[in-house]
């Protein structure tokens, strides 16, 4: 019986080409992700009260948790500073706060639609 198949270092080479597409088309999904996950977290974590005060927020981190085709978990690490307002004047009074929140996202064409926010 004649070998139809043999592997050769075309067809290794071949298969490290396709699983470096994959990764990368992998990475560059989560890094978009992490995108929309930043620009959503700072919508969170920042608020304004007209007369009481007001919120600004540092991202630090997001974290893809679990992807799949169609919804996928980000967790969002940040630093939150609330300055109140008085005199027309915003005035910090406490120190950053640490903060995170989980949030959960549901795929709808090719974007990624904010579902469910859960704070840490």
């Amino acid at each position: 019986m004649e070998k139809l198949f043999s592997i050769n270092k075309w067809s290794v080479g071949l298969c490290a080409v396709i699983i470096a597409v994959f990764a990368a088309v992998q990475f560059a999904g989560n890094e978009h992700l992490k995108a929309v996950a930043t620009l959503a977290g700072v919508q969170v974590f920042t608020w304004q009260w007209l007369g009481a005060g007001r919120s600004h927020v540092v991202i630090d981190k997001a974290e893809v948790i679990k992807r799949s085709e169609t919804d996928a978990v980000v967790q969002v690490k940040a630093r939150q500073t609330i300055e109140q307002e008085a005199a027309g004047k915003f005035i910090q009074k406490q120190p950053e706060i640490a903060c995170s929140a989980l949030l959960t996202f549901y795929r709808a064409d090719k974007d990624w639609i904010l579902a469910k926010v859960e704070f840490r």
